[in-house]
């Protein structure tokens, strides 16, 4: 059982890190760290959705203003 405990605890650390690394969550949130994973998951899968949505959409406008500067 100890296996699978810390298996999880890897994957929710994971989770933790990719959340931070996109800049949705602060590593210094505490709160983030009490939660189950399966909480993290529910909690953020849409916002981490929007995020990465919104940051395509920024640079993709980066990069059309790039290329009419060139043009």
């Amino acid at each position: 059982m100890a296996f699978l405990r810390e298996a999880v605890n890897k994957q929710k650390q994971a989770v933790i890190q990719q959340l931070v690394v996109e800049g949705i969550v602060s590593i210094h949130d505490r709160e983030i760290y009490q939660k189950t994973i399966s909480e993290l998951a529910d909690e953020y899968a849409d916002v981490a959705a929007v995020f990465r949505l919104t940051q395509k959409a920024s640079e993709k406008k980066t990069m059309q203003k790039g290329a009419s500067i060139h043009d």
